[in-house]
């Protein structure tokens, strides 16, 4: 998820199966999330610099490629 990151109504859990989709509602893939909801609320729309500023054990992304399929 990148900066523009908003919809995290289907996020609970840390490692939780996420279903991102595009502004339209249409689905883009599924993956799995290396933040909790709550961090991802936290976190949402800062810059990679800014986030280990807010969560200092921050990974580079909040799903990794290797875990994110496209729909």
């Amino acid at each position: 998820m990148g900066v523009g990151g908003r919809d995290l109504a289907r996020m609970h859990d840390l490692q939780a199966g996420i279903e991102p989709a595009d502004r339209g509602g249409v689905l883009i893939g599924k993956g799995i999330c290396n933040y909790s909801a709550t961090e991802l609320r936290r976190i949402r729309g800062l810059k990679s610099a800014d986030v280990r500023e807010v969560l200092p054990r921050a990974t580079e992304e909040a799903v990794h490629r290797d875990y994110f399929v496209l729909a």
